[in-house]
């Protein structure tokens, strides 16, 4: 009998998956059979089965046909191997492999064997050709062809396309889907035309066109799936939080007063605004739960540390969490740096801590030694525990999914929640994120803040880019130069990476420039930056990796190459590395003249204008209904099947799905299951 499973179970527990694609599946999906059966085709690839006599105007296009091998010819030395076919009408076809195996050849192909094989057709010598065919099919194995063979984004996974699609279609004929009661209103049902979760999901694996968007419906119902999970388990946090009021609010707010009058620049008028919003959640009863939304450069981390410190001085703890170990560290400098004149013990939480050393801070923190601790995940860790928490700032969030969101929170059923982000969101688009949250906005950019002076120029001007960049180093400013790859030691000249563009640079400038990116270590990372805060080297080559919230105010001009292949929220984001002082800044946007009309479009709006808010709406107004899978460099979450562009519609019905939803216990349980990881979220069903 064949080994049944069931949609939650275990990866690891899975008798017909191999030991090394479990840890992939692990570490890239999620421990469940339901993680990787949520992965959305990014296309369809059609095999085109031909039966009839193939012919010319089959030239060039990829073919499936039937064929039986009549000869095989071993490559020598630098000639192909060759095998001999033909199909059922007679027609002679070759399949040709270059520097191949004889190993290969031989175990692969056998004289008089019947095989279904797919691949380019082409034509040589007036004899019709398939080099390299992309699949190849025994007789007795024909029913594992698909005519339309969903591919997968399997980018940075190490999972081959084949091996992955195998697993789905193993996994589809064995998974014994859950007997799931209805979520979804009837009402939305009929209207959208929609099949249930289960036929849902097993359909966008099976499509019957070679055309994507005859999956929409499937996707979209999920899409509403996902939604709906993430709004509920965002409710149930708040709604457990609001059951308990604080044990006390924070009611003495002198100090951030005090720290405002010290400071040696005056708030803009948003600032305080917000200040004043964020100090009456703190002293009324319930818990805030508060979305400041700022521009880059607009100022949000003094706002966070005037809570931070009201909330430390009435005797609670904070705790800071950052994506970036950088990132950290930065705001660790600023926090003990404005605060360097008051009594709070402030420390640095970030994975590189000896395990020693952690033991004895989280023994600390919970011993009320600590005030404020700042950190990256480490942060998430179940052995650290608070004495009395407070207050958490989430900073620039959408780096985090939800489940991680939870773990800190679940540290703190009281305290007051301040999400920051620097990416602006579209009010409707809100929601989806964070649930009902109240939100104050940072617009005005600080009065000492110089105006960026974008430009774009193309490869032809990289002498007089080199040029104007010497001008500068002379005047003792500091550049970014930002690329969209790391590279490696040996590619095509055409191509722009971090460690080409490193090679070109260090000509020009010797020791004045240096380059990180993703994969150096952190301590290589922390090193090179402080170099470049300190002044020791000028030039920092980067990927993205700059991207938030690193303040290096001496720095006034970053290059951002390739920048047609960014996303314009990115591309902002980018830009706001630098005019981080009084001095004139210039951001340059890079091309290689190769730019789609949209690129074109997306630098032009960069050099117009220097308002988020209006760029994250001309970005959402030009991915509109466009590319399904372009959400990635918008600076939004990433989502298995919810597409902020497409799915906006959506999202007043999910509110309305929404209502009276939390008495049906068991399918709340059922459809958060689904898209969280249970256990995370078991302390959230009996709230």
């Amino acid at each position: 009998m064949s080994e049944k499973i069931n949609l939650y179970q275990q990866i690891e527990k899975i008798e017909f998956i191999k030991d090394a694609l479990k840890k992939k599946l692990n570490i890239y999906f999620g421990n469940r059979v339901i993680d990787y059966l949520m992965h959305y085709p990014k296309s369809i690839n059609y095999k085109n089965y031909i039966v009839r006599p193939i012919t010319i105007k089959d030239l060039g296009k990829q073919i499936t046909i039937d064929i039986q091998v009549v000869n095989i010819k071993f490559g020598f030395i630098k000639l192909p191997s060759t095998i001999l076919c033909t199909n059922k009408h007679e027609q002679k076809i070759k399949i040709i492999y270059f520097n191949i195996s004889r190993k290969f050849v031989s175990e692969r192909f056998k004289k008089g064997q019947f095989l279904r094989i797919t691949g380019n057709l082409r034509i040589f010598k007036n004899e019709f050709q398939i080099l390299h065919p992309i699949s190849i099919l025994d007789f007795e194995n024909l029913k594992d062809f698909c005519q339309f063979e969903p591919i997968y984004n399997l980018k940075k996974t190490n999972i081959r396309q084949r091996q992955f699609f195998k697993l789905i279609k193993s996994t589809i004929t064995k998974v014994e889907f859950l007997p799931m009661n209805e979520w979804i209103n009837k009402k939305f049902l009929e209207k959208y035309e929609w099949e249930n979760f289960n036929i849902s999901l097993k359909s966008i694996h099976e499509p019957k066109t070679h055309d994507i968007l005859d999956l929409e419906k499937f996707r979209k119902r999920l899409a509403f799936d996902e939604i709906l999970s993430n709004l509920l388990v965002i409710s149930l946090i708040k709604r457990k939080e609001h059951l308990h009021l604080k044990s006390s609010s924070i009611n003495n707010c002198f100090l951030s007063k005090k720290i405002i009058n010290d400071l040696d620049f005056e708030l803009t008028g948003d600032q305080m605004l917000a200040y004043k919003q964020v100090s009456k959640d703190l002293r009324s009863n319930n818990s805030m739960f508060r979305l400041l939304q700022g521009d880059v450069g607009s100022g949000k981390t003094i706002i966070s540390l005037l809570a931070v410190v009201d909330t430390l001085n009435n005797g609670f703890q904070g705790a800071i969490m950052v994506p970036s170990e950088i990132l950290a560290r930065q705001h660790f400098d600023y926090f003990s740096n404005l605060l360097k004149n008051y009594d709070f013990k402030i420390r640095l939480l970030t994975g590189k801590i000896s395990v020693n050393d952690k033991k004895q801070m989280y023994k600390d923190i919970k011993n009320n030694k600590v005030n404020l601790i700042i950190g990256t995940h480490a942060l998430f860790n179940k052995e650290l525990d608070f004495y009395n928490l407070g207050i958490i700032v989430i900073d620039e969030q959408h780096k985090f999914g939800v489940n991680q969101r939870v773990n800190l929170l679940n540290k703190s059923e009281n305290s007051n929640v301040l999400i920051m982000s620097a990416t602006p969101i579209p009010r409707s688009l809100t929601f989806v994120i964070y649930g009902e949250v109240d939100i104050s906005i940072i617009r005005e950019k600080p009065k000492n803040r110089k105006k960026i002076s974008t430009s774009i120029i193309g490869t032809n001007k990289i002498k007089d880019l080199t040029n104007g960049l010497k001008r500068l180093l002379r005047k003792n400013q500091k550049i970014f130069w930002v690329l969209p790859e790391i590279g490696m030691e040996q590619e095509s000249p055409s191509k722009s990476s971090v460690l080409k563009r490193y090679d070109y640079l260090a000509q020009e400038f010797g020791n004045k420039v240096a380059f990180i990116h993703g994969k150096m270590k952190n301590n290589e990372i922390n090193c090179i930056v402080e170099k470049f805060r300190n002044e020791n080297i000028m030039i920092l080559v980067s990927t993205t990796l700059i991207e938030v919230g690193i303040d290096i105010p001496g720095a006034t001009t970053i290059v951002i190459e390739e920048a047609n292949k960014f996303g314009l929220a990115q591309l902002h984001q980018l830009r706001g590395r630098v005019g981080r002082n009084n001095l004139n800044s210039n951001c340059i946007l890079f091309h290689n003249n190769q730019m789609s009309e949209n690129g074109r479009k997306r630098l032009e709006i960069m050099r117009m204008s220097d308002d988020g808010f209006y760029i994250a709406e001309k970005d959402l107004e030009m991915r509109g209904g466009g590319d399904i899978f372009g959400t990635k460099q918008t600076g939004l979450p990433s989502w298995k099947f919810f597409n902020p562009y497409r799915d906006i519609n959506l999202i007043e019905d999910v509110k309305e799905n929404l209502r009276n939803f939390y008495e049906n216990k068991k399918e709340c349980e059922n459809i958060m299951s689904i898209f969280f990881d249970k256990g995370k979220l078991s302390n959230y069903f009996s709230g």
